[in-house]
């Protein structure tokens, strides 16, 4: 288990879910656009953000909790492109909080 306080695990879902990516398509090309959140969708997005970063704190597998987490947003906000809301902050979260986590855990 990583030894990261919830409150940042929080604080960091609560930041990311300001703001909405909503995949839209025009003339068969997806248009993505970044938008802010309404308090529904940011409720939303916090919860599952939050939820996956818990997972991952208890050890689980980061690859399997991303794709679940973007899967579960897909089907509560399916006009959301989950990939750029969702998986992409898990993964860099993770990619700059574990890595540094680790190094720290080898070092004397």
């Amino acid at each position: 288990m990583l030894n990261i306080p919830e409150r940042v695990l929080k604080e960091f879902a609560e930041q990311q879910a300001e703001t909405i990516v909503i995949r839209n398509y025009e003339n068969g090309n997806s248009k993505d656009e970044r938008r802010k959140a309404t308090k529904h969708e940011r409720e939303t997005i916090k919860t599952i953000i939050y939820g996956g970063l818990l997972a991952i704190k208890s050890n689980g597998d980061i690859q399997s909790v991303t794709d679940t987490c973007e899967y579960i947003a897909k089907l509560q906000l399916p006009e959301m492109n989950g990939y750029d809301t969702i998986y992409i902050p898990i993964k860099e979260w993770c990619k700059d909080n574990i890595k540094w986590r680790i190094y720290n855990l080898v070092s004397f």
